[in-house]
């Protein structure tokens, strides 16, 4: 084998490299790089071992069961096919082959979604439909909630949806808040996510309308400029060195009246305190850039240290602004021994943004969805109507947006997002 497999992707890119990826779906949670590479060891060798297994994560910065690895050559993708559904730790693994533009395009997503600002607001799900904010309190009851802090979800009709978001008032307390998750009200298990203030907001406006509650929640600082389709803010600046009892408005008083800011957002460590750094989001990637001219000046006596994280990357077509599929097609009728291979070859040559195939209590239904790129593509795809799959004729049915990723057909949570403001660590 070359020496080239164990050039990192920055080498590979610089020397020209081609670049071959395969993309991963149905991975335990607690899988690691080294299962994966022992997962193809008597196949394929994955470019650059371990480091080389790229795991994407949800919005809420947990393992979403997906990852990318790079491979050698063309030959190494074909084999490694081989292994689609097949078993990792008593898991069917699906296997699709995929572009480093769309691997190159998520990984920078997921970095940017772990150093987006956040705004110390959860989520709870699971909530007893019957609870009452009192009890979301109690639940919390050693953290430090504000006044109209906390907002029930609920349906048109007023009712509980089970859900329910909370403000906390400082980092410390939000992030305490989290290790809350898998807790129990009411012998019900309580799962708790980051979320912002904007899906805080619109939560609550929800509940104003349905029953005139008191509910109310403000953006105070910070502004949706800079967000991106894919609902992430695109052009942040990271501080480091900053004074631990650093304030927001000394921040923005670092950068001086001629920037527009964003968002804030400093870091808080494991042992729940200041790391000294924070992120910084700005309105524009030439915003970004200017702010870096600011790089070693000082903040009291400490001087600071800037690092850019910013792109005009644009999301892949296909996927609309709340992260939604935008060109979907039901098929029914599937062979229960189906494989994304064989739907790849009954569209061919009409590329796939996506497949999922729908599995019930006792295995495959025969049904499933697919994605396209653009209406094109779907509406070509749909002249497949009634043609076969082995022995069985297939039916094709349009399918509209879903509007969010609690409610869409094909689970595709490394696309899912902030509705309007980003994630952080």
């Amino acid at each position: 084998m070359s020496d080239e497999r164990f050039l990192s992707i920055t080498e590979r890119l610089e020397r020209r490299l081609p670049r071959r990826v395969i993309r991963l779906r149905g991975l335990p949670y607690s899988c690691c790089g080294a299962e994966v590479v022992e997962f193809f060891a008597d196949i394929v060798d994955i470019v650059n071992g371990e480091a080389g297994v790229h795991f994407t994560l949800t919005k809420e910065g947990r393992p979403n069961g997906e990852a990318y690895i790079e491979l050698e050559t063309d030959a190494d993708v074909e084999k490694a096919m081989i292994k689609d559904r097949t078993q990792l730790q008593d898991r069917y693994i699906e296997i699709f082959k995929a572009t480093t533009e769309e691997m190159d395009y998520v990984l920078e997503k997921t970095e940017r979604q772990a150093n987006q600002p956040w705004e110390n607001v959860v989520k709870l799900r699971g909530v007893p439909y019957k609870c009452t904010s009192d009890r979301i309190r109690q639940f919390l009851r050693e953290l430090d909630i504000p006044a109209h802090g906390v907002v029930m979800v609920t349906d048109a009709r007023g009712r509980n949806t089970g859900e329910a978001f909370v403000q906390l008032k400082s980092h410390e307390h939000a992030e305490q808040a989290l290790l809350k998750h898998k807790e129990c009200i009411d012998r019900r298990y309580i799962e708790v996510f980051k979320a912002t203030r904007a899906e805080m907001s619109q939560a609550s406006q929800s509940l104003h309308n349905h029953c005139n509650g008191d509910h109310y929640y403000s953006q105070q600082n910070s502004s949706l400029k800079g967000v991106g389709l894919d609902g992430v803010y695109r052009h942040v600046v990271q501080m480091r060195g900053i004074p631990f009892r650093a304030t927001e408005e000394q921040v923005r008083s670092f950068f001086g009246l001629d920037f527009e800011i964003s968002a804030v957002q400093f870091e808080i460590g494991a042992d729940h305190r200041p790391t000294g750094r924070a992120s910084v989001a700005f309105p524009t990637h030439e915003d970004a850039e200017k702010a870096m001219k600011k790089d070693k000046e000082c903040m009291g006596k400490r001087y600071i240290e800037l690092m850019i994280l910013s792109s005009q990357n644009t999301p892949i077509d296909g996927i609309g602004p709340n992260g939604e599929y935008l060109f979907m097609i039901h098929m029914r009728g599937l062979p229960f021994r189906v494989h994304a291979r064989d739907i790849v070859s009954f569209f061919d040559p009409i590329p796939i943004l996506d497949i999922h195939l729908e599995m019930g209590p006792k295995g495959p239904t025969g049904a499933g969805q697919v994605a396209f790129f653009s209406a094109q593509e779907r509406s070509d795809a749909l002249k497949r109507d009634k043609e076969n799959i082995g022995d069985r004729y297939i039916e094709l049915f349009a399918i509209k947006p879903l509007p969010s990723a609690h409610s869409r057909s094909i689970q595709q949570p490394h696309y899912s997002f902030p509705q309007a403001v980003g994630r952080h660590y």
